[in-house]
């Protein structure tokens, strides 16, 4: 009876930091990753530990041990560094207030299972975790345990033989199970995010995303002011995956709501902007615009590194990109132009570009373009090889 009244007690404890699975989805999903949201889950993550802290499970006579560690783990993994920090505030003054020859053991340990899932975090970020991924976070928070060599060092011997074993255990059982929880509502939240992206593309205002970009060139090439050929400008942002992995993935929309009104501005009339794929911004106009594609090239470039970005709660975060023109003599289709901008460039010309453009934050790429196919096109390109040499 005794050893069912414990594991009740254990289940209990578990259930209390699941709960978190699926307020953390509706939060998100109603509100978005904003940073006052951030906020509460953090806070709301350090509660439960508090909780866990107040009330540890009896495993046996003199082994009492606490799951407060767990919350932040799963704390730095999916809410980031933000998030997991509050939750370190929170459960950390309660672990002070507590007081005892463990205190500043347990908040070092609580420090080391929360940076080991915010490292996790960056690890995995942008791929589907496996569950070999969610083993190996428990493995990582498990890190903790090694917060037990500021102890005393008897007290330290009988907690790294008698205890340890036991919570690295219980990290490797629960610890999986949880992540795939918070994991599972990552997911759905991604599917609903890429639904409302694709329901609602097209409408021209700001970056389409790249399917509504498709369909955007298609109807300016047959419909349009772009049945002749095209000027294509790409922004690509450099360390793109480091933003969201370590700033936290609401960063991320920001930094690319301020491109676009940054960018949009240095299109002519009737142009496209849109993102060619997670990291690239791609600006579309007619080859009417031929003589201006230098001029544009050099403003993305301007307002791209005229100033940092403005971040609410963190410092300013400057921008590192590629620009590079290329020019089409008719619209191709999406996949032809991801294959284009994508074409790798010698090292030599790469070194060359970074010293013409040492002390600049964004390089260029010199324009490359694609043989016209007819005399008019051929016209159009020595007009503009004459305007660029008188430009020189």
């Amino acid at each position: 009876m005794a050893d069912f009244s414990v594991l009740v007690h254990f289940l209990g404890s578990l259930a209390l930091i699941a709960i978190l699975a699926p307020g953390y989805q509706w939060a998100i999903r109603t509100y978005g990753m904003r940073p006052l949201i951030v906020v509460g889950l953090g806070l709301a993550f350090g509660t439960v530990s508090v909780f866990q802290m107040h009330d540890p499970v009896v495993l046996a006579e003199g082994l009492i041990v606490d799951m407060r560690n767990v919350p932040l783990a799963l704390a730095g993994a999916f809410l980031g560094l933000r998030g997991m920090l509050l939750c370190l505030v929170v459960a950390a003054a309660s672990r002070l207030q507590i007081g005892g020859i463990g205190a500043i053991s347990g908040v070092l340990g609580m420090l080391l299972a929360g940076s080991a899932g915010v490292i996790w975090r960056g690890l995995t970020f942008g791929r589907p975790r496996r569950t070999r991924d969610l083993v190996a976070l428990g493995v990582m928070m498990s890190s903790h345990l090694a917060a037990a060599f500021v102890m005393p060092m008897p007290t330290a011997i009988w907690f790294l033989s008698e205890a340890a074993p036991v919570l690295f255990g219980l990290n490797l059982l629960t610890i999986p199970l949880l992540a795939h929880l918070f994991d599972h509502s990552c997911q759905q939240l991604r599917d609903e995010a890429n639904l409302r992206e694709t329901a609602t593309a097209g409408a021209g205002d700001g970056f389409m995303p790249p399917d509504a970009l498709g369909w955007a060139m298609e109807q300016s090439s047959s419909v349009g002011n772009m049945q002749d050929g095209v000027v294509m400008v790409t922004l690509d942002v450099r360390h793109h995956d480091l933003i969201a992995r370590f700033w936290g993935s609401d960063v991320e929309p920001v930094v690319w709501d301020t491109l676009r009104e940054r960018l949009v501005g240095a299109l002519p009339v009737g142009g496209i902007a849109g993102r060619l794929n997670e990291t690239t911004a791609l600006l579309v106009f007619a080859e009417s615009d031929l003589e201006k594609a230098t001029d544009i090239a050099e403003e993305v470039r301007q307002k791209v590194m005229a100033e940092p970005i403005p971040l609410r709660g963190l410092p300013a975060l400057r921008v590192r990109a590629d620009v590079t023109t290329r020019i089409f003599d008719r619209m191709p289709k999406l996949d032809r132009v991801r294959e284009a901008f994508n074409a790798p460039i010698s090292v030599a010309a790469r070194r060359r570009q970074s010293k013409r453009l040492s002390k600049s934050m964004v390089t260029s790429r010199p324009i490359h373009r694609v043989e016209p196919r007819s005399g008019r096109h051929r016209d159009l390109f020595e007009t503009y090889d004459a305007l660029q040499a008188t430009s020189t």
